[in-house]
This record gives structure tokens, sequence and C-alpha cells, in this order.
């Protein structure tokens, strides 16, 4: 849904659906991308795949509060939430 890429550094928002928790919802991550390795971040939201598919037009209130938090969690990730930046830690 949301995308970032800078620096060869690429920063995305995902709907991790390998595994749904116990309320059947999939957790939305984080997914941080560099020199080919993954990293992915808990963002605290939960979703349906119906729901992900929709939140970029989705009217309902649920989804419309869910967008703005995910979004901000990828501008702390992408270091430019209030001008921080984020040291990248990468297992070599």
């Amino acid at each position: 849904m949301y995308k970032y890429s800078k620096d060869g550094i690429s920063v995305l928002s995902v709907l991790d659906a390998r595994r749904a928790k116990k309320s059947g919802l999939f957790p939305v991550k984080i997914q941080v991308i560099h020199n080919r390795r993954q990293k992915y971040y808990s963002t605290g939201q939960e979703l349906s795949k119906e729901d992900w598919a929709n939140l970029a037009e989705s009217k309902s209130r649920r989804l419309t509060e869910a967008r703005p938090n995910i979004e901000n969690r990828l501008l702390n990730h992408q270091g430019a939430g209030g001008g921080t930046r984020r040291t990248w830690r990468f297992r070599v």
C-alpha cells in the first residue's frame, strides 16, 4: 500500500498473510529491504485480506483510522518522522 525508496533502501507496508492470528486477521507490517535482505517491523495493526485490498479507498471509520496509523509507522521507519534518523542493522 505505502512505498518509499531511497539510496538502495526500500520501505513498504505489507499485509503479512503467511499465517492468521487467533482473531482470523493478519498483521500489517513494515518491510525494510536493503542489499536484498528483508526485515519486518510490527505496526500493531491487524486487517483481513479484504480490508487490506480496500484500505486505500475505504470510507469505513475503522479503516480510515487504521490508515494514518500505518502511514505514521512507515514514516518513522523511513527516517522522515520529525527529522529523526533510524539506524538499520542487518547482520552480514
